[in-house]
């Protein structure tokens, strides 16, 4: 079972960028899937959202590499010439903001 599941959001995500963040997520240690999209965002940018449905022991672990793999996404995005989400936001199942990074933009 994963730990985390990754919102789909067809407009920003294809095949490969979802590969890229599953494989961003796998690297820190956790599961990961794609799952459609649950929540919209009403903002001029995009947001990668991401829900935690793992175990309590280890979403502290998870939470501490958030900002690992936002470079990881970021980086895939800026080399296939597409512009990266702004922000990564961590759902918890009652649909409370685990945790929010900002995206570094290393432009």
């Amino acid at each position: 079972m994963p730990d985390v599941q990754i919102h789909e959001d067809p407009v920003h995500i294809d095949a490969d960028d979802m590969a890229a963040v599953i494989e961003a997520i796998r690297d820190s240690g956790a599961d990961a899937e794609a799952t459609p999209q649950g929540l919209e965002f009403k903002a001029a940018w995009w947001i990668l959202v991401l829900a935690w449905i793992g175990a309590e022991q280890t979403l502290a672990g998870f939470v501490a590499q958030l900002s690992a793999i936002d470079r990881r996404v970021s980086q895939h995005y800026r080399a296939a010439g597409k512009t990266p989400p702004r922000r990564i936001e961590l759902f918890a199942p009652d649909g409370s903001v685990i945790a929010s990074v900002e995206v570094e933009d290393d432009e």
